[in-house]
């Protein structure tokens, strides 16, 4: 009697479970896309709530034996280690901050997604629903459409509750859906649905398009630039983009002033609706701070506050106005300018084992993934703060459900 009833509690503990990972991978792949296009940094609290129930879920179905043995695996990787090298010394960095609120404050933004994540690929199961796919698909088509309508049509939608009505509001849920759709690329190719890819593709492009968000259309380009390129020459691609991003990555201190000289006048004019002229001053001031405080930088998430700092007194007067913009919009100048040469060699060492996990890969799932890096990259290197929430977000979920295929991709590769 006893081991019956025990048998019936541990069934409905794994219904339960059951029940509550799909709950997550549901939040993953479809409301946290959509919701973005109604609050754009509410990606953060979704994956929060994916990671909860996915913790739930695991917890219920395999005990918490088993669950602090998936974390324990994930957290003895080399990329744990150097995320753990990485935080130590953007903790460290806060004690000569000029405003160490907002450093801590900053951290935490930094550090929320990136535990969600973590917890996420700890108790995931390794194969998502095969309608996971189908879901993600439903909900960046859903969001390319509110982001066409909201800003051709003087954001109807907005107007009913009284929400922000500015056109820039709809470039982080358009940005998300770019690098998102790598992901999704990749399980429709492996279940052999191309033609919904290609749908799902033309959608998130054609609101790139018509969005005021540069750099989503930086990253459209980027990302199918290389997935060609990857399909051709998988191993080629990967190494040569794993070399340029070394490159650009040790060249950031003087990427302002590499960029000044290379773009003519010509093309300052030509890019004047992308304000490339704007943003070349913009790399130039922070890479002054970032060349006056090499060893240590001004400390993580200064940026906002870096005028204030006693660096800015020795930027040049011309280029010291910049300084008051918020960040460099370059993810790895402002590693370099906040963490200093220890947070530029952590990044190198980021892109080393990046190469690794490539050349580990098998060529025929690199150019999704080469392509999610690439139009990420872009993405990076041309706009957003490196530290803000929603961002972590968008690049967390994508290398998330890069590791968790789902069911039917799985059996299409046997």
């Amino acid at each position: 009697m006893t081991s019956a009833t025990e048998r019936q509690r541990d069934a409905t503990r794994s219904d339960t479970g059951r029940r509550l990972c799909a709950l997550a991978v549901l939040t993953l792949t479809a409301a946290l896309p959509v919701a973005m296009a109604f609050a754009n940094r509410s990606s953060p609290l979704l994956l929060s709530v994916a990671a909860i129930l996915a913790v739930a879920a695991a917890w219920l179905e395999r005990g918490p034996g088993a669950l602090g043995a998936s974390f324990s695996r994930l957290l003895r990787t080399p990329e744990a280690w150097a995320a753990a090298a990485f935080l130590a010394w953007a903790l460290v960095s806060v004690s000569w901050s000029v405003d160490r609120r907002l450093s801590l404050a900053t951290l935490g933004e930094f550090v929320i997604p990136l535990a969600a994540a973590i917890a996420l690929a700890a108790t995931l199961p390794d194969r998502l629903p095969r309608w996971a796919p189908l879901a993600l698909a439903a909900a960046l088509v859903v969001v390319s459409i509110l982001v066409a309508v909201e800003v051709r049509l003087d954001f109807p939608l907005r107007r009913l509750w009284g929400g922000r009505i500015e056109s820039f509001v709809m470039n982080r849920p358009i940005v998300t859906a770019v690098v998102l759709f790598w992901p999704l690329a990749a399980a429709l190719r492996a279940q052999r649905r191309s033609a919904l890819a290609a749908v799902a593709f033309l959608c998130v492009a054609a609101a790139a398009v018509m969005s005021t968000s540069g750099s989503s259309k930086l990253g459209v380009i980027a990302g199918a630039a290389v997935y060609g390129l990857a399909l051709a020459a998988p191993r080629v691609a990967a190494w040569a983009g794993v070399a340029l991003l070394v490159i650009v990555v040790a060249a950031q201190p003087w990427f302002g002033v590499l960029a000044d000289r290379a773009i003519p006048q010509r093309g300052f004019e030509a890019l004047k609706a992308a304000h490339a002229r704007e943003r070349v001053d913009i790399w130039l001031a922070f890479g002054e701070v970032a060349r006056l405080r090499p060893l240590t930088g001004t400390g993580f998430g200064s940026s906002a506050r870096i005028e204030a700092d006693p660096v800015a007194a020795q930027v040049p007067a011309e280029r010291r106005e910049m300084l008051g913009v918020g960040h460099p919009h370059d993810a790895p100048l402002q590693v370099w300018t906040e963490l200093g040469a220890p947070g530029g060699l952590l990044a190198l060492a980021f892109c080393g084992l990046l190469a690794r996990r490539f050349s580990a890969m098998p060529v025929c799932v690199l150019p999704e993934r080469l392509a999610f890096f690439a139009a990420a990259m872009a993405v990076a290197l041309e706009s957003h703060g490196a530290w803000q929430g929603w961002w972590i977000t968008a690049v967390a979920v994508p290398v998330v459900l890069f590791s968790r295929p789902p069911d039917a991709a799985r059996e299409a590769d046997q």
